[in-house]
């Protein structure tokens, strides 16, 4: 009997890391760079490890570096170091929209009113603001209330949702990212 749990134990353990593995070589293999796929690969392990501060911002950090980075090579005509530029905002959202980047695919699965905000500068579509909190130290939006209205209490756990959301939307932009990359190569990489 003994024999036949720890089989079962051994083959769930190798299909949790085989699936870890996966997730790893997803974010690497879209050939984004690495300025841009270590964010996710290292948002990906710590959510993994149950670091779910970690892994927001982290994941936050590779969306705003593929997005800075890609505005760059559409804007590098020559050699030498690419200029970032603006960090992660709706007027950087909406230049690399006008540009043909699939900036959509920023947009929370509840997120119905994105493009209204995006059209503006404020309010925020939610991907900024959830930058712009969570890497700023904002997390009142996250304190728990489930106690009372005044015993609030926070702890990295109330970003778990969150942090599984970030990731699945990390996935999805990612492969729309990487699509528009190969059809719109830099200037000059031709």
């Amino acid at each position: 009997m003994w024999a036949d749990e720890r089989d079962e134990v051994e083959d769930c353990l190798f299909e949790e890391a085989r699936d870890h593995r996966d997730e790893l070589d997803f974010f690497m293999g879209k050939s984004l760079g690495p300025e841009i796929h270590w964010f996710f690969h290292q948002g990906v392990v710590a959510l993994r490890q149950h670091l779910y501060l970690p892994a927001c911002t982290t994941l936050l950090n590779g969306i705003e570096s593929s997005l800075r980075v890609t505005q760059a090579r559409l804007d590098f005509a020559g050699a030498g170091d690419l200029e970032l530029g603006t960090t992660l905002c709706n007027r950087l959202l909406r230049d690399l929209r006008a540009r043909g980047v699939p900036v959509n695919l920023l947009a929370f699965s509840d997120e119905t009113d994105f493009d209204d905000r995006l059209r503006q500068n404020k309010p925020h579509v939610r991907i900024v603001q959830v930058r712009h909190d969570l890497c700023h130290g904002n997390v009142a939006k996250y304190v728990n209330y489930d106690l009372g209205p005044h015993q609030g209490f926070f702890t990295p756990e109330c970003l778990r949702d969150l942090a599984e959301e970030l990731r699945a939307l990390s996935r999805k932009w990612v492969t729309g990212l990487a699509s528009f990359r190969e059809n719109h190569p830099a200037p000059g990489s031709r």
